[in-house]
């Protein structure tokens, strides 16, 4: 159902999406509100279904155990070189944790 007057849009898993313009013949592209932080996206879907350790996925990706518990803890962007290294280890596409980071970026700052 979409909400004309708030240009949102509810999808069928009851999440509320924005509604961007209709270019053309294009489909229709809906942004996350509030997309999670790719931090807590690694912790919920990587680091704590392998049973990793902070120390064990820091030394993993090549970093300090500090550096990936302010990752992890929603306190530091993803950067390139640490998407990267997240692919290298982990095997998710670094262009798809740097899409999860810009749109994370564009909620922000709306």
């Amino acid at each position: 159902m979409i909400d004309d007057a708030e240009n949102a849009f509810i999808g069928p898993d009851g999440k509320d999406y924005h509604r961007t313009e209709v270019a053309m013949n294009r489909p229709v592209r809906y942004r996350l509100k509030s997309p999670s932080q790719v931090g807590s996206f690694v912790k919920t879907e990587i680091v704590e279904p392998m049973e990793l350790s902070v120390t064990d996925a820091a030394k993993a990706l090549g970093i300090t155990p500090a550096a990936m518990s302010t990752f992890l803890n929603e306190r530091s962007s993803l950067s390139p070189g640490m998407a990267l290294r997240i692919e290298k280890a982990f095997g998710v596409r670094m262009d798809t944790l740097m899409r999860m980071q810009n749109s994370y970026d564009i909620a922000k700052a709306a």
